[in-house]
């Protein structure tokens, strides 16, 4: 290996990231580190997750606080995915009809998506820095191997 590559994997990409404001370099070492997690430890990590983000929803998503409002539905209460089952399915139609208030107010980054459209209209969402930032460190991580 010559010196080309460790330069710009441990300096130069690393900084890259930090000046878009992403978290790539932690999210890739919390992977490599919950890898190795029994499955004990990686189901209570993924409903802690989980339970985290919900919470993260509900605090900062209005189309979802209305609907957790309406369902008396409580992050905090989550036990499984199984509980998952008392929220309705979000389809392209909700999207659609919903997009402004499917954004969360602390959303940064925020960029224009969209599919294909191979069933007739294409569909647009919104992306963040998170979100990119999760993308990333996994490719990153999947090529080093």
């Amino acid at each position: 290996m010559n010196i080309y590559t460790p330069l710009i994997a441990n300096i130069v990409f690393q900084l890259h990231e930090r000046l878009k404001k992403h978290n790539t370099v932690s999210v890739r070492k919390a992977m490599e580190q919950s890898q190795w997690l029994d499955r004990d430890a990686l189901q209570q990590l993924q409903l802690d997750n989980l339970k985290a983000f919900l919470q993260d929803v509900q605090q900062h998503v209005p189309y979802y606080q209305t609907v957790f409002k309406e369902l008396a539905f409580n992050p905090d209460a989550v036990q499984s995915t199984q509980d998952l089952q008392k929220l309705p399915l979000t389809n392209k139609s909700v999207i659609r009809e919903h997009t402004d208030v499917l954004k969360a107010d602390d959303a940064a980054g925020l960029a224009r998506f969209n599919t294909g459209g191979s069933s007739g209209e294409p569909l647009i969402f919104y992306i963040g820095n998170k979100r990119v930032s999760h993308d990333v460190a996994a490719k990153w991580r999947a090529t080093r191997w």
